[in-house]
């Protein structure tokens, strides 16, 4: 009696586990259809994924040339941009320090007399004539401040090359107590790469490796450029030699700008003899001529101030 107890007791144990199995194999099995079901939408998912993908992979190869093809273009149309507007800008000259209002109300006339008086008679062609003067920025300065740059356009660059050849071989004007430079009005990209140029053909004077070079003092144009990144390329010419010796060349553009922030301590704090409007002179060891301060590439001498002398290197 007791043994058949027993065996009833583990019967009904049994029975108990097998009905808690078969419910946990049930849900088990209603879990693996439902992610069955979530996986086949997936793969559907992925599989029009992946069709959206291989459509567009043709559309962003075509974007991604069409981008390549326009930075190339605007590239391109701003080189000629560049080119155009120094070419507009080769009759030109800055006239730096003049005083506000010194031209009077017509300053292409008074361009045309100051001129005549300052270059030698029978030196300007007969055609010699202003075709337009202006200060810039258009809008004036509050009083005190620095005058604005005067632009002489000239219609033939055969008389303003007669000019700035005078001005490197005579002293400069003064009118009043102003003192008076004179430079070529070239662009902001060519102002630019002008004292890094300069100090690379000092530094290849004061090694010996400037004979034969063709580097030249005038600054350099994009076809110039294009020609020197070429011999770089391919191993040769300044570009590289100078990036060999990069230490020397750094030490000759420390001491460069130093020159240039001595200019500008200068011009921030003129003697007490001078006007306000005098243009304080870089030292060097020769006269600061306006034909020095050109070689050095340095036409905005007169507005550095020691705060953005380092920007132009």
């Amino acid at each position: 009696m007791l043994c058949w107890l027993r065996w009833n007791a583990l019967d009904d144990s049994l029975e108990r586990a097998h009905t808690s199995l078969e419910a946990k194999i049930d849900k088990v099995a209603s879990d693996l259809v439902l992610l069955h079901a979530d996986h086949r939408k997936l793969a559907d998912k992925t599989g029009t994924i992946e069709a959206r993908v291989d459509e567009l992979t043709p559309v962003a190869s075509r974007l991604e040339s069409t981008v390549g093809d326009t930075l190339t273009r605007v590239a391109e149309l701003e080189r000629r941009v560049e080119d155009a507007e120094g070419r507009t800008r080769r009759n030109n000259i800055r006239v730096v320090g003049l005083p506000e209002g010194a031209e009077g109300r017509d300053a292409v006339a008074y361009s045309e007399s100051w001129l005549r008086v300052l270059v030698p008679a029978g030196t300007l062609t007969p055609f010699f004539s202003v075709e337009r003067a202006h200060r810039i920025p258009t809008r004036p300065r509050p009083p005190g401040s620095v005058p604005r740059p005067f632009i002489i356009c000239l219609l033939h660059y055969a008389d303003r090359d007669i000019i700035l050849k005078t001005v490197r071989s005579s002293p400069p004007p003064r009118v009043g107590n102003a003192q008076i430079m004179r430079f070529p009005n070239y662009t902001l990209a060519v102002q630019k790469d002008r004292p890094l140029k300069q100090v690379e053909w000092e530094w290849l004077e004061s090694t010996g490796r400037a004979s034969g070079r063709e580097v030249e003092r005038n600054p350099p144009t994009s076809k110039s450029r294009r020609s020197r990144a070429r011999r770089g390329r391919k191993g040769g010419g300044v570009t590289t030699e100078a990036a060999t010796h990069a230490p020397d060349l750094e030490q000759l553009i420390q001491e460069r700008r130093e020159a240039l922030q001595s200019a500008a301590a200068l011009s921030a704090s003129p003697p007490a003899a001078e006007s306000e409007t005098e243009i304080s002179q870089p030292p060097s060891d020769r006269p600061a001529t306006p034909d020095r301060l050109t070689e050095l590439g340095f036409p905005e001498c007169p507005s550095v101030t020691p705060a953005t002398a380092d920007k132009l290197f």
